[in-house]
């Protein structure tokens, strides 16, 4: 492809070379650039991309996109300046890899909680009638293929590779985690969607966006600065209730507590799972569900909304719906059928998420007593932490205090910004795999050990060290 054509749709100023460049490959990575490939130099928070340029060329770069001004020394590279070389990333690789997205329907789910869960749902759904594709947290998944995922929402230039390979795929549905972070750094620029959806809006990266109402306004933009065919927002959330007034277009709401264009009625909630009518258009639905909890009966509604508006019955919806028996990491229910002890693994690492989600085992006394293993991740929001301790102190009957993913901080100055907020009983023990075997060791026949935070993590990152761990494992080794 012609380096002209790379740049098709982008400001730039050609500082020399030719247009005409024959281009092969293309990255950021000066390491990944091979003959006849394009580097694109970019300043990272860490690390300056600008100074990887002369490496690049050795590697086989023939031009080069910058947003500063360069001194290269080889006459014969083609360099190509910008505004900010990072938010053209998506137009670059879009254009690089043949504009993908254009022959794809792509629906985005944002939110704090319940996004995972949400795609996974309408995976499920979309299968009765074809293969999909989803990106989020958990994993990259194509059809059969899984990928890992680094970020819920990658940056412009892996999602451009993704979006290809899934078109070389036959796939022309895509069911993608938008994070807030993908929206404020312009990782999606350019990008358009066939449906947004909004699922609620609570404490979380204020390491990032400073406080809630930043941390609303880039949201919001998915909703207003992003091309959608139509916007579905949860109308139970406080936010979600501000945006729906401020949005326009093609808008439907959601709710689980009153009438909205999709909700649900007589809501049942048992350690088995839940049941409900789903209302779809004045037509009544009931749903059984293996999921845990009443916010996953909003999660249901949001994604039969999202099925039944691209065209799926309300048999279809229900069968796909009733098909998923739990999601990895998301109020994972695992039983000790000889020892009647029963754990439940969450990645619930927001004070919001972890209320939820001790509500509902508090609650219809489903279990006799809540054995809680929980901590906070280092280098992330502070001030969530006490709060976190509070909660776990309002419900829980049994509390250990452990790392979560502590990463350059002190796992002791973490769990002491934690216990600033808990005026209850509590043991303190750093280590995780310790921990969940303490918690387990002190339940009895009947007792619910929660293990919070990491969900479907199978590391722990301990200063600049990445192991192996998984919740899940720690509680099956244990649990008989």
């Amino acid at each position: 492809m012609k380096l002209k054509d790379i740049l098709s749709g982008v400001n730039f100023d050609l500082i020399r070379g030719n247009l005409d460049t024959e281009i092969t490959n293309i990255d950021y990575d000066s390491r990944k650039i091979k003959a006849s490939g394009l580097y694109i130099a970019i300043k990272w928070t860490h690390i300056d991309g600008h100074d990887f340029i002369n490496q690049a060329i050795k590697n086989g770069a023939k031009a080069v996109v910058t947003d500063k001004t360069v001194e290269v020394a080889d006459k014969g590279i083609t360099i190509v300046k910008v505004n900010d070389s990072y938010k053209n990333l998506f137009a670059l690789s879009s254009n690089f890899y043949g504009n993908p997205m254009e022959k794809l329907s792509i629906i985005g789910i944002t939110g704090t909680n319940g996004k995972t869960t949400t795609t996974y749902l309408l995976k499920s759904i979309f299968e009765m009638n074809e293969k999909v594709a989803v990106i989020g947290t958990i994993k990259y998944i194509i059809g059969d293929k899984v990928k890992p995922a680094p970020n819920t929402t990658p940056d412009a230039l892996i999602l451009n590779r993704l979006f290809d390979e899934i078109v070389n795929s036959g796939i022309k549905t895509v069911i993608m985690e938008v994070s807030s972070h993908s929206i404020a750094l312009g990782r999606i620029n350019g990008m358009e969607f066939d449906t947004v959806a909004f699922t609620n809006l609570s404490r979380e990266h204020l390491d990032f966006h400073g406080n809630m109402e930043n941390y609303f306004a880039v949201k919001s933009k998915l909703f207003k600065e992003f091309v959608s065919q139509r916007k579905i927002v949860n109308i139970d959330d406080e936010y979600g209730k501000r945006l729906y007034d401020m949005i326009s277009g093609n808008k439907y709401s959601y709710s689980i507590k009153k009438k909205a264009d999709f909700f649900a009625e007589n809501i049942n909630v048992s350690k088995n799972g839940i049941k409900f009518n789903l209302v779809i258009e004045g037509e009544k639905v009931g749903i059984i569900s293996k999921l845990l909890g009443e916010y996953n009966v909003a999660n249901i509604v949001l994604a039969s909304a999202v099925a039944f508006l691209k065209g799926f019955t309300a048999e279809n919806i229900k069968r796909g719906i009733e098909k998923v028996d739990s999601v990895e990491g998301r109020t994972e229910l695992i039983e000790g059928k000889s020892s009647g002890i029963d754990a439940i693994v969450d990645y619930a690492h927001t004070p919001d998420a972890l209320e939820r989600l001790l509500e509902f085992a508090k609650s219809g006394s489903h279990w006799n007593r809540i054995i809680l293993v929980f901590g906070c991740g280092g280098e992330r929001d502070r001030e969530k932490r006490p709060r976190m301790g509070t909660i776990a102190c309002k419900y829980a009957d049994e509390i250990i205090v452990t790392n979560d993913n502590p990463r350059g901080e002190s796992p002791e100055k973490i769990i002491e910004e934690i216990k600033n907020g808990m005026k209850c009983d509590f043991k303190v023990e750093t280590d995780r795999s310790k921990a969940i075997e303490v918690a387990i060791n002190s339940a009895k026949k009947g007792d619910l050990v929660i293990v919070a935070g990491k969900g479907h993590e199978n590391y722990q990152i301990i200063g600049n060290k990445k192991r192996y761990f998984s919740d899940r494992d720690e509680i099956l080794k244990r649990l008989k």
